[in-house]
């Protein structure tokens, strides 16, 4: 009986988690074009497709970023990236 409960428990560990980002914790425009910090993040976890790159900072938090990145302009891949450790997570839902 110890067996199922101790894999169901493991397998929740090892999925990954699903973030969802907030409209409400990014509530600025939009805002479209370089940005060296972002792009300093994304090439470092070698994020590609992020031709057309979009991006809203955090109202909570200084210079966490809510970043959008297309490859044609279309469909979009969501990411959070904090610029002053360069930490990425995504892709996420948006």
């Amino acid at each position: 009986m110890r067996k199922p409960i101790i894999g169901a428990a493991l397998l929740g560990l090892l999925s990954p988690a699903i973030t969802v980002l907030a409209q409400s914790d990014y509530p600025d425009q939009w805002q479209e074009g370089f940005h060296p910090g972002i792009s300093r993040a994304l090439a470092k976890h070698q994020i590609r497709g992020c031709t057309h790159l979009r991006y809203k900072e955090s109202s909570s938090q200084s210079g966490l970023f809510r970043v959008e990145c297309s490859k044609d302009g279309q469909s979009w891949q969501a990411y959070r990236v904090d610029v002053s450790s360069r930490a990425v997570e995504g892709p996420l839902n948006r």
